[in-house]
C-alpha cells in the first residue's frame, strides 16, 4: 500500500474559509478516486492540518493529485501557507501520533 502524509500550516486564520472550501472539495474528490483505500484528516490547532491517504499504488495517488479539485487547490498553496509531504510504503496505515512523528522526521518541506 502507498501512503501519503501531508502537513499544511496556514499563514493566518484569515485564510481559513478559503482553506476549508478547497479542502472539502479535495476530500470529496479523494473519496471518489480510483485506488483510494482510506483517508484521514487531523488538526493540531487553527493553523495546522494533516492528511493521510492510503492508496493501492502510487499511480492512483498521482492521478488524484494531478487533476480536479486537488490540482486547483494546489494553485493556492503558496498564497495561504506552506507544508510538508512524505510518502512511504507500508502494509497498513499509521496511527496519527506515529504518522506525525514519521513526517516530522522524514517529510520534505514545501514552501
Amino acid at each position: 500500500m502507498f501512503i501519503s502524509i501531508t502537513h499544511f500550516r496556514l499563514n493566518s486564520v484569515v485564510v481559513l474559509p478559503l482553506f476549508f472550501t478547497l479542502s472539502i472539495l479535495s476530500i470529496l474528490q479523494a473519496k471518489k478516486s480510483k485506488g483510494l483505500v482510506s483517508s484521514s484528516v487531523h488538526s493540531t490547532g487553527l493553523h495546522d492540518y494533516w492528511t493521510m491517504t492510503c492508496w493501492d499504488e502510487e499511480s492512483s495517488m498521482l492521478a488524484f493529485r494531478n487533476q480536479g479539485s486537488h490540482r486547483s487547490a494546489m494553485k493556492y498553496f503558496r498564497l495561504i501557507g506552506y507544508g510538508w509531504v512524505g510518502r512511504l510504503y507500508k502494509e497498513e496505515s499509521l496511527p496519527w501520533p506515529k504518522a506525525i512523528e514519521w513526517l516530522n522526521k522524514h517529510g520534505q518541506l514545501i514552501t
